[in-house]
């Protein structure tokens, strides 16, 4: 499990880093905290700002690197399972948070908590799920699309889990974020049902400049999808629409065929799955 964190604005962000309550420790050999850590972090730090919470074993279908994530990661097999739904609403106090990325927490199974954070966390611009809860069915999406009703500033979405569909009601709660910019939804065996409309979503959100969606539907739907979205595109020069299949991006050649018209400023920051958090080339003073 990776648990790091990083206050990029704060000054005192090295004395919070070290006093961060029980159980925590910050850096490249990093543990993740018990929820009685997870608990006391808004309290022992106040201006976090960025936060993920990763489950080192997790596989997602797009890395950013080629080596699998438990190689480029220090597990710690210990508190793996004890970050749970109960877990989650600890952190709707952290007022200042503007990034928040959750994978792997497989725990984590009503997602309840997604409502108190993106109720109290007014701030929230960057949200990343991938593979909460059981892999075999995801449980979390009613509480999800609650949630994302109150995130009035998200700009940034990633959501992937092997069996999701993606739904109309989870499209209308996204449609409501107005400052959504970049949107990345990734299902391996899931599809997009047909009451669901991607052209909603472009007209509510004018400031959306990329609609990724990767999913196991047939080619004939995923053609019906971009003709439903095309007449929107005409009138915004910046979007990119992409909507490719699971098969496609399992190899290298396919991969880069259904991303070779999103940028690579996109692919880093959103679309390719990574740590973006006290990594040290950027963060040099972090120890």
């Amino acid at each position: 499990m990776i648990y790091r964190f990083y206050d990029e604005d704060d000054t005192n962000s090295k004395n919070d880093q070290r006093d961060c309550g029980p159980g925590v420790e910050t850096g490249q050999n990093n543990k993740v905290p018990d929820s009685e850590a997870v608990a006391s972090l808004s309290e022992a730090c106040p201006y976090l700002r960025k936060l993920e919470l990763i489950d080192s074993h997790t596989r997602v279908s797009l890395f950013s690197t080629d080596s699998p994530m438990h190689s480029a990661r220090h597990p710690c097999t210990k508190y793996r399972d004890q970050l749970t739904d109960s877990s989650l609403p600890a952190l709707a106090s952290l007022s200042f948070l503007t990034h928040l990325t959750l994978a792997g927490l497989q725990n984590v199974r009503h997602g309840r908590g997604l409502v108190d954070i993106t109720r109290g966390c007014g701030q929230l611009s960057y949200l990343s799920l991938a593979y909460l809860g059981l892999q075999a069915d995801c449980t979390f999406l009613p509480a999800l699309c609650e949630a994302l009703k109150h995130a009035t500033n998200l700009a940034d979405f990633r959501l992937e889990h092997r069996y999701m569909s993606i739904s109309s009601r989870l499209i209308q709660s996204l449609a409501s974020c107005t400052k959504l910019r970049r949107l990345c939804l990734i299902t391996e065996t899931g599809c997009v049902e047909r009451s669901a409309s991607f052209g909603v979503l472009i007209e509510s959100c004018a400031q959306l400049t990329l609609l990724l969606v990767i999913t196991n539907d047939s080619e004939t739907a995923r053609r019906s999808m971009r003709r439903e979205t095309k007449n929107k595109k005409k009138t915004r020069a910046q979007l990119s629409v992409v909507f490719g299949s699971t098969e496609d991006v399992r190899n290298q050649r396919g991969r880069h065929d259904t991303l070779k018209f999103v940028s690579h400023q996109d692919l880093r920051e959103l679309v390719l799955f990574d740590s973006h958090v006290c990594q040290p080339e950027l963060h040099m003073d972090i120890t």
